[in-house]
C-alpha cells in the first residue's frame, strides 16, 4: 500500500477513470484523536474532536476543488476514516494523488491545532491554578492535542503527520455492492460499540496449541469445550445422502453439538448457512489467516459478538487473491476431524 502516484494498486485498473471507491485511511499509530464513541446500541455515534472537524472540512474541500469527485458516504472514526467516493469523470490525477493532498491538508490543520493547544497550555502555566480550570470538554480536547505537540517540526512549520502512510481501497464492481458498503460505513460506530462490549471475542490469539495443531484464533474459544461434529461431505454421495447428512448435522447442532469444518464444498456451505439462520454455533477452519486489526465482517461480526463463532487459521495471512487448492482442502478437513475427535475425548483448550 503506497501513495506513490506511479504505483498501480490494482494492475488492471486506471485510477483516473470514472469509478466508485471505498477508501480507508488510518491515523498514525492508530491514535484515537479524531473523536470519541458516544451513545448506546441505538444511538451510537462519534463526537468529533477539533481535528476530526477539520478532517471533515478538508474532505468537503477536496470535493470542491475537484468537481469530478462525488462524496457518497463517509464515517470519521476515532482512529480511522471511511470514505466512499465516486469519480464521475476522468480525473486530472490518480485518486491516490488527490488523497495525498487531502492528507497533507489534514496534517497542516493538525499541526496548527497542536501548536495552538501547546501555546494555550504555556499561557495557563503562568496563571493561578484555579484560573486554569475550564469546561471539561475544553480540557479533554486540549489534552488530546497537546500530548504530542513537543514533536511538532522545527523551523516554524505547522505540519504534523495525522494519517499513516498509504491507504486501503476497494473498487466497487458488483450490483448491489454500493448500498451494502454504504450501510457498513454508516454502521461503523455501532459496530465499534458492540466490539468493545465483547472485546475478548474479537481479540486475535496467535499460535494457540489446539489439539496438537498450532492455530490462530478469533472468536469464542469456549466452543472447544462442547461436543464437536466435523462436517465433511463426500463427493460420491447422492443428493438424497447429502440432504440426510445435512439434516443430521443441524439436528445435532440444535441439541448442543458445535459444527466444525472448512465448509468449502457447496453441500457444506448449505449446512453452514442453515446453522447460521438458526443461530447455531460454528467453528470455521480458514485457509487465510488474520491480518493485524482483523475483525469479522457481515453476519460473522454479529455471530462473533454473540459467542456463536470461532475462526481458526493454521496458516499466516496473505493478501493474494488465490483460490484454495485441493491439498489445503484435504488438510483443513483432516484438521477438523482431528480436533473434533480430540475434543470429544475430554480435551481442555490451553
Amino acid at each position: 500500500m503506497t501513495d506513490n502516484p506511479k504505483t498501480k494498486r490494482c494492475y488492471a485498473h486506471d485510477y483516473r477513470e470514472p469509478c466508485i471507491y471505498h477508501i480507508t485511511v488510518a491515523t498514525e499509530d492508530r491514535k484515537p484523536v479524531l473523536g470519541k464513541l458516544s451513545g448506546d446500541i441505538y444511538t451510537a455515534h462519534i463526537e468529533l474532536s477539533p481535528i476530526g472537524v477539520e478532517v471533515r472540512h478538508e474532505l468537503y474541500a477536496l470535493c470542491d476543488r475537484y468537481p469530478q469527485l462525488r462524496l457518497l458516504q463517509y464515517q470519521i472514526m476515532p482512529d480511522h476514516v471511511h470514505v466512499i467516493i465516486q469519480s464521475t469523470e476522468r480525473l486530472p490525477k490518480p485518486v491516490g494523488n488527490l488523497l495525498s493532498s487531502w492528507k497533507i491538508a489534514c496534517g497542516q490543520a493538525y499541526g496548527r491545532l497542536s501548536a495552538g493547544a501547546s501555546a494555550s497550555s504555556h499561557d495557563k502555566a503562568d496563571q493561578p491554578i484555579q484560573d486554569s480550570v475550564g469546561p471539561s470538554d475544553d480540557r479533554s480536547a486540549s489534552a488530546a492535542l497537546s500530548g504530542a505537540s513537543a514533536l511538532a517540526p522545527a523551523g516554524g512549520s505547522t505540519y504534523r503527520p495525522l494519517f499513516s502512510k498509504g491507504y486501503n481501497d476497494s473498487i466497487l464492481y458488483g450490483r448491489g455492492q454500493l448500498q451494502a458498503m454504504m450501510a457498513y460505513v454508516r454502521d461503523n460506530p455501532r459496530r465499534l460499540l458492540i466490539k468493545r462490549a465483547h472485546n475478548s471475542y474479537f481479540a486475535i490469539h496467535r499460535g494457540l496449541d489446539i489439539c496438537g495443531h498450532i492455530l490462530d484464533a478469533v472468536g469464542n474459544l469456549s466452543l472447544l469445550q462442547r461436543p464437536l461434529l466435523a462436517v465433511h461431505c463426500r463427493r460420491r454421495w447422492t443428493e438424497a445422502e447429502q440432504q440426510a447428512y445435512a439434516k443430521h448435522c443441524i439436528e445435532a447442532a440444535s441439541q448442543g453439538t458445535t459444527l466444525i469444518g472448512a465448509f468449502i464444498s457447496k453441500p457444506e456451505q448449505v449446512i453452514a448457512s442453515a446453522a447460521r439462520k438458526k443461530k447455531l454455533p460454528l467453528i470455521y477452519l480458514e485457509e487465510n489467516g488474520f491480518p493485524e486489526l482483523y475483525k469479522p465482517v457481515g453476519s460473522d461480526f454479529y455471530a462473533t459478538a454473540e459467542g456463536r463463532l470461532l475462526q481458526l487459521a493454521p496458516w499466516p495471512y496473505h493478501a493474494a487473491n488465490t483460490a484454495i487448492n485441493r491439498e489445503q482442502c484435504n488438510a483443513l478437513n483432516t484438521m477438523a476431524e482431528s480436533i473434533a475427535a480430540t475434543v470429544n475425548n475430554n480435551y481442555t483448550p490451553r
